[in-house]
């Protein structure tokens, strides 16, 4: 019976690399792909678990589509300001603020009269300026938010008075599936396909990858049967929105589970 339970098994490895030969429009973080051949028995109960994954630490937590790209500075006391606009990135705070540097200095101004230091006893961001610099965080933007400011002009040097949110509220991956059986599978209160979820443990520009293990895998119910034909999956963050990953490549390995015939 062992033998006869394993070989029923059955192993999907999934690479959008191969899926963007087909098709070079499709979005890696929301893609789906055609198995012809599955076909789950209707008579029996199946499961399903990711055993590994490997995809890149490449959303944004900076970019124009999230509307907090932009900010306002005066090199003289406030008669003049300037706006900057900075590339769409996933950005630290040292490297944000040698990126405004860059950019003031690129105006023709000082840029080392304006600093934004991560203090990480405090858990807030301290921003340095002088010789008149000031910031004009009131625009119709969020870049405040990312490094814990109000919306205010700022004429001195001070602390953030709020918690940065320096990673745009992404905390969390959630790699989706929509044969995952959404009834018994809940984020707080609301049910979703989740297969799988893990806490990114690399700086942005890495490759991630790893699984529940070949060994003890999480196998979930399956919401389907019969001719399956397609399946979907997704990439998203804690707060269940698609997490854009600009088109680099994910791999997945599935294994559907027979296990045994429904009651």
């Amino acid at each position: 019976f062992d033998i006869l339970y394993k070989m029923s098994n059955k192993l999907l490895q999934i690479s959008t690399t191969q899926l963007k030969t087909i098709d070079p429009t499709i979005k890696t973080h929301d893609f789906s792909i055609t198995i012809p051949n599955l076909i789950l028995n209707n008579d029996r109960k199946y499961s399903v678990a990711l055993v590994n994954y490997s995809l890149w630490y490449s959303w944004f937590n900076l970019s124009a589509s999230n509307s907090n790209n932009q900010l306002r500075y005066s090199p003289d006391n406030g008669v003049t300001f300037y706006t900057l606009t900075i590339s769409d990135g996933n950005y630290g705070i040292d490297t944000l603020s040698s990126v405004i540097q860059a950019l003031i200095t690129a105006n023709g101004h000082d840029g080392t009269n304006f600093q934004l230091t991560a203090n990480y006893s405090t858990l807030k961001v301290e921003l340095t300026l002088t010789n008149n610099y000031q910031l004009d965080l009131t625009i119709a933007n969020t870049f405040d938010v990312l490094i814990g400011f109000s919306k205010l002009v700022y004429t001195a040097s001070q602390s953030g008075t709020l918690v940065p949110n320096i990673t745009n509220s992404v905390d969390l991956l959630s790699i989706n599936c929509d044969l995952v059986s959404a009834n018994d599978n809940f984020i707080n209160e609301k049910n979703n396909d989740s297969l799988y979820s893990f806490v990114p443990s690399v700086p942005p520009g890495a490759n991630i990858n790893g699984g529940s293990g070949l060994s003890q895998p999480i196998f979930l119910p399956i919401a389907r049967s019969g001719y399956i034909g397609a399946i979907h999956f997704s990439i998203r963050s804690n707060n269940g929105l698609l997490l854009d990953l600009n088109n680099e490549n994910v791999s997945l390995t599935l294994v559907i589970r027979d296990d045994g015939f429904a009651k």
